[in-house]
């Protein structure tokens, strides 16, 4: 699964590279889950640097504000606006859907949560 998600973020970054990009995302809003961290905060600075307004989700409070701070110190010529949402999406979907409908005009929306269930190999 590591190396799907890795050739996912590849296949993004050469489509983003590419010159209909600022047409694409300039002004749009982005919404990421789980964008506090790893390919989710990658997406996120991607997004933030073709001038889309983007909102990380995220449970962890302290990560989301790190994100959010490292996301806007980026300069770039088209800067957009960054955002955070504290939420667990993978257990509290009544909070999420209530936080979601709030953003309005939601043009792009990442899940780039993982989920981990453990369970016994063998009977």
């Amino acid at each position: 699964m590591p190396y799907l998600s890795l050739f996912f973020l590849k296949y993004l970054c050469n489509f983003w590279k590419s010159d209909d990009i600022f047409l694409t995302l300039k002004d749009k809003r982005v919404v990421i889950t789980g964008g506090s961290s790893g390919i989710g905060l990658s997406l996120a600075k991607l997004a933030y640097r073709y001038g889309s307004r983007v909102t990380i989700i995220a449970r962890n409070m302290e990560y989301l504000q790190k994100a959010e701070k490292e996301i806007s110190s980026q300069d770039f010529y088209f800067r957009g606006e960054v955002k955070y949402l504290s939420a667990d999406v993978t257990a509290d979907y009544q909070s999420l859907e209530t936080q979601l409908k709030s953003l309005i005009g939601i043009h792009y929306l990442f899940f780039k949560t993982s989920i981990l269930q453990l369970f016994p190999f063998t009977k």
